[in-house]
């Protein structure tokens, strides 16, 4: 049997740098999709923490990393624009004190160098031909470690996040409960069942936390651009109804919480492959 995460992997990663070598230039859409699939990638790498030492993990994972944040400022200014169209849309009274802000957000956004594509595929290639070495495994036999290392992972961030007032809590929680549901979707996709389910709950769950540090960016900006505002007043008022809306996500990330993560590893109704679960109990016998 061969790595069944690498089989997987493999021909994500080389239709990605196929396309890196052969555009000159990626849509807002294309560079959404790239960070996304890093992530995953990055979410796959967790399944061998396990079983793999850290060096080799992390210099797998540093080429995935590079790549990402290549393109992150470009989408990070994509993603401000549209929170805030979202956030005024709930507060339309809003609206005129935020044009000059608005102009400068776009106005950065436009003065951004576009990434080097084909340096981003030389980084993947790297990270392949380093996975392919350093991280491959004969058999699926740390697959159920990893997934519960990662489930543990992301419940004890939820757990602090929630007896936390700060936000960098969330972000972490965001960060491992993204890994997880990436991890499922990478390895298990049966429709129509509780697994499915489960796994839609937690895509709400991310795209919530996701939201939730969308307000957090905006709120950055808006306070690095304090200048673009007529008056102090105006960025207090703001930043208060900001508050308010990551308040309002607290409130349902609590509600979310302990059907999510609130049952042992073993407890849930996950359809793994009785090979993988022989090989695992096999493993720690």
């Amino acid at each position: 049997m061969t790595d069944p995460v690498l089989t997987k992997v493999s021909p994500l990663l080389q239709r990605l740098i196929h396309q890196l070598t052969t555009l000159d230039e990626l849509t807002d859409e294309g560079v959404h999709d790239l960070r996304v699939l890093c992530k995953r990638l990055r979410a796959a790498l967790r399944l061998y923490q396990p079983v793999c030492r850290k060096a080799d993990l992390r210099r797998v994972d540093e080429p995935l990393r590079k790549t990402a944040r290549a393109f992150a400022a470009r989408r990070d200014t994509h993603v401000q624009l549209k929170t805030l169209k979202r956030f005024l849309k709930h507060y339309p009274d809003l609206k005129p004190l935020t044009e000059n802000f608005k102009t400068r957000l776009q106005a950065e956004r436009e003065t951004l160098p576009p990434p080097d594509l084909k340096l981003a595929a030389q980084w993947l290639s790297e990270a392949l031909r380093l996975w392919q070495r350093l991280l491959q495994q004969p058999d699926g036999q740390f697959i159920v470690t990893g997934l519960e290392y990662t489930y543990e992972k992301a419940g004890r961030f939820g757990d602090r996040a929630l007896q936390s007032d700060r936000d960098k809590p969330y972000h972490k929680w965001r960060k491992w409960s993204k890994f997880w549901l990436y991890q499922q979707e990478l390895l298990l996709r049966q429709k129509g069942s509780l697994s499915q389910e489960y796994r839609e709950k937690l895509a709400d769950l991310g795209s919530d936390l996701g939201r939730f540090h969308d307000l957090y960016l905006l709120q950055a900006s808006i306070l690095n651009y304090s200048s673009s505002f007529s008056k102090q007043d105006d960025v207090t008022l703001l930043l208060q109804r900001l508050a308010a809306s990551k308040r309002s996500y607290r409130r349902a990330f609590a509600a979310e919480f302990r059907p999510l993560f609130g049952l042992n590893f073993s407890e849930l109704s996950l359809q793994i492959p009785s090979t993988w679960q022989q090989s695992a109990a096999s493993g720690r016998s």
